[in-house]
């Protein structure tokens, strides 16, 4: 039997069989959010209609600090970052989530809203779903408690190893750290990261910027030029990296299996 795909704004897709009946199938596209490939089958399921495919640009603001969450994201090949921003209007990335995770966490735990901004880094593709949707399912359905608990163990490592890091190591210990983080998510070698952004995402001023990419780019692990940041060495990036690093990166791999 021969099948035929038709393009569609959810999450599966649909089949038509020669009888014209549509058949939902789960999906396996390589950049597919892992949270969602994570789910059985009759799970996922039931939030497939409610699924909805977005393009993310670089720099939306999915998320803003106190404000209702109303959309809930499962980013495929796109980047965001979770932004502290201090009454000064001082920012530091707290949190990165990609395809190992979830937009609008804390709208299913407590209060629909957020202390930081939900910012994009890497554009891309996510999945969106409304909030109320979302929450409905987590309260009734083991498994997507089990899914979402264990990524919510992750993420609060993430933050504070972010603390951590911030505190105690070297303005080039915290960008290879940084860098490896944003190659590991998305699988790619060139970024387009200018020294204020990187500087808004470390939390610290451009300088100090300026000074770490120059010390990693003399040691042969990275080039720099209008606005682009290449990896070109990525042991030799690994080997500068703090702890911080390969702390995240095994509780992430443990939560998603992959350990």
């Amino acid at each position: 039997m021969r099948f035929k795909l038709s393009l569609v704004w959810n999450l599966g897709g649909l089949l038509y069989r020669e009888d014209g009946m549509p058949q939902t199938i789960k999906p396996r596209h390589p950049h597919e959010n892992k949270l969602l490939r994570m789910l059985p089958e009759k799970d996922f399921n039931r939030l497939l209609p409610h699924l909805e495919s977005v393009d993310v640009a670089d720099l939306k603001v999915l998320h803003q600090p106190h404000k209702p969450i109303t959309h809930a994201y499962f980013p495929n090949d796109s980047v965001v970052s979770l932004i502290a921003i201090t009454e000064k209007g001082s920012t530091a990335e707290v949190g990165m989530v990609s395809n190992e995770g979830l937009v609008g966490i804390s709208g299913l735990l407590g209060p629909n809203t957020n202390p930081y901004r939900a910012i994009v880094q890497v554009p891309g593709s996510a999945w969106r779903i409304r909030l109320k949707v979302l929450k409905a399912e987590f309260r009734k359905c083991p498994a997507i408690q089990d899914i979402i608990h264990r990524y919510l163990h992750t993420l609060l490592t993430q933050i504070a190893q972010s603390a951590v890091c911030n505190r105690f190591h070297t303005i080039e210990q915290r960008l290879a750290r940084w860098l490896l983080g944003s190659q590991d998510r998305v699988g790619k070698d060139t970024f387009h990261y200018t020294h204020d952004f990187l500087a808004r995402m470390l939390g610290t001023d451009r300088s100090s910027v300026t000074l770490g990419v120059g010390i990693l780019r003399r040691a042969g692990l990275i080039s720099n030029s209008r606005g682009r940041v290449t990896i070109l060495d990525r042991r030799g990036l690994e080997a500068v990296s703090c702890e911080c690093f390969f702390i995240t990166k095994a509780e992430f791999a443990d939560s998603t299996g992959q350990a």
